[in-house]
């Protein structure tokens, strides 16, 4: 049986965990044959656009439903992608998920599961459980658990799957490519089984600083502009903010816990914990300020290539030297279907 969330992070309800040194020591039934599938058989006429990638300003972009995500997938964007996987479980304790099953889930679900690193993992470790991720990009390894398999399919499309058929439902990091989130948590909850389980994890989309080192910082700038450009796309910028209440609002989930954790942007912080984390920080931005700001900069917001690079050295810069200290929030809501 798994540990209630309750106790594996002792923070529950929306509670931040704190910037300090006081706890620094650390009857679905499916022939699943693994790799990639075809979203159950509705996305196979896409396969050419599906490898039909865009490439701009030296990097590689998805070409199926094209411009509906801003983060490259090509070979740099997938290493940093499984760093962020790694840091992740670094903030879980090395946990996959904050799930308390009372029993093994038979059927999960990841929703842009980029490079597959956690649809892997997670059946690796629920051998029972046929184990689906979908993505707009083809990246995800050919070689994977028997149980596991991959779609190439739009997460704001009509979904295919069969209602009430998911136990689990895993939703990490699409704040920038999801329009509708209501659409989008009803679409969960419609193909989650009665008493089924969904995690989302989403990041601010801003930093905050406790003495005011991050108000005039290249890094403050550089959030203005994403969420100028994520306006101009029509997508909520305050989604983590905001994430905890639509799960509540839509009325048909229980048991919604929230849990907000603050991880330092570089390795300014008090702390060995905090420190290593603010190190993974560092090599995550190494390519990730690139990733997450070229295409909307120069596409939305008119900046040219080398304006906006001269913006990501100058935040390197910034970590460095270690003034500015920073810290995003990185938030998790779990919930259950009634029911």
């Amino acid at each position: 049986m798994e540990e209630p969330v309750q106790q594996l992070f002792q923070s529950t309800g929306g509670i931040d965990a704190a910037l300090t040194d006081e706890d620094e020591d650390e009857e679905y039934v499916s022939d699943v044959d693994g790799g990639y599938g075809t979203g159950e058989e509705r996305t196979s006429s896409y396969q050419s656009e599906i490898f039909d990638f865009r490439y701009e300003n030296g990097r590689r972009y998805h070409g199926y439903r094209e411009g509906r995500y801003a983060l490259p997938n090509d070979e740099i964007e997938q290493n940093r992608l499984d760093i962020v996987h790694h840091l992740y479980l670094l903030l879980l304790g090395g946990e996959l998920h904050m799930i308390p099953f009372q029993e093994h889930p038979t059927r999960i679900l990841d929703i842009g599961t980029g490079t597959g690193i956690w649809a892997v993992e997670v059946a690796t470790k629920y051998e029972s459980a046929e184990v689906i991720g979908t993505d707009l990009s083809p990246i995800q390894p050919e070689w994977v658990p028997p149980n596991c398999r991959f779609d190439i399919d739009d997460a704001e499309a009509e979904w295919v799957y069969v209602e009430n058929s998911f136990d689990f439902i895993h939703s990490r990091h699409l704040g920038v490519s999801i329009h509708d989130w209501d659409n989008y948590i009803d679409s969960i909850y419609t193909h989650l089984k009665p008493g089924g389980w969904v995690q989302f994890a989403e990041h601010d989309y801003k930093l905050y600083s406790d003495d005011g080192t991050y108000e005039e910082s290249a890094q403050s700038k550089f959030w203005e502009l994403f969420c100028a450009a994520l306006t101009k796309q029509g997508k909520d910028t305050e989604v983590a903010e905001r994430l905890e209440d639509m799960v509540k609002s839509h009325g048909g989930f229980v048991d919604v816990t929230a849990v907000n954790l603050k991880l330092p942007w570089g390795t300014w912080a008090k702390g060995k914990r905090l420190k290593e984390l603010g190190r993974w920080v560092n090599i995550i931005l190494e390519s990730g300020l690139e990733a997450y700001g070229m295409a909307l900069f120069t596409r939305e917001l008119g900046k040219s290539h080398d304006e906006s690079a001269a913006l990501f050295t100058e935040i390197k810069q910034e970590l460095k030297e270690r003034k500015v200290h920073s810290y995003q929030f990185q938030r998790f809501v779990i919930a259950r279907k009634k029911s």
